[in-house]
């Protein structure tokens, strides 16, 4: 993956000076960094700090400790996440079909593309990236799946809890304004402590869609924030694509 920002030069002598031994970097790509006990910082984190002119370390209440003891997350088909297995969070939610589920249990294929929104102007970025994916020959619902089937999309908006007392009228809105069986199959919401639910996925607030790729176990292969770009577009790929079959 390359980084293109204006400041990728001082973006790289940051995370090189904190991070000495980061030299594969900018030469394999990279997905974000690791910080032990910290969460996940994505690489839009770092180019906010690389653009802030607090010292090194300093972004988001983090010291230079917390990144001399981290990891480099490069992406690598075989370990996507370097270092660390980062789990999605344990909640429970209702398709619009009216089916309840655990997740990240019931997610519905041994890969799941989880298109996760937070926000109703997330729709158009969710439906972009359904479109790449079955164009790329994913099941876009559960509904799709054909026995063999590996691989499958699920959209999940979340939402605070504080609207789950209006949990009929707004899932019974969303539904009555889709009404294909197929789409309402595949829209799982998601009625919980946001921040707690963002903070167990180191996803820094609410302004991006997240394209998760998950198992049944729990654990996140890759996590790509934003439009389904070529580049993000690849890393999904690669995650939801199964190794043994290389």
């Amino acid at each position: 993956m390359t980084y293109a920002t204006p400041d990728a030069a001082a973006l790289a002598a940051l995370v090189r000076s904190v991070l000495p031994d980061t030299q594969e970097l900018y030469e394999h790509g990279y997905h974000g960094i690791l910080l032990m006990g910290s969460g996940f910082l994505t690489h839009g984190d770092i180019d906010e700090l690389a653009r802030s002119r607090e010292a090194p370390g300093s972004f988001y209440g983090l010291s230079k400790r917390s990144f001399q003891v981290a990891s480099c997350a490069r992406w690598d088909r075989s370990r996507p996440w370097h270092s660390h297995r980062v789990e999605f969070p344990s909640v429970t939610g209702r398709s619009l079909a009216g089916s309840d589920v655990h997740l990240p249990a019931d997610f519905p294929a041994a890969r799941t593309l989880a298109l996760v929104a937070f926000q109703q102007r997330h729709q158009g970025c969710v439906d972009r990236w359904i479109a790449r994916a079955e164009a790329a020959g994913v099941p876009g619902s559960p509904v799709d799946m054909a026995p063999g089937d590996d691989t499958c999309v699920v959209e999940i908006p979340v939402l605070s809890t504080r609207w789950k007392l209006g949990r009929g009228f707004i899932d019974g809105g969303m539904a009555s304004s889709i009404r294909i069986p197929r789409v309402l199959a595949r829209t799982i919401t998601v009625y919980t402590n946001v921040s707690a639910f963002q903070k167990v996925l180191g996803i820094p607030g609410s302004e991006e869609v997240q394209a998760c790729v998950v198992t049944p176990e729990g654990e996140v292969l890759a996590r790509v924030p934003g439009e389904p770009t070529d580049t993000a577009w690849q890393i999904v790929a690669e995650s939801l694509h199964d190794p043994a079959q290389s």
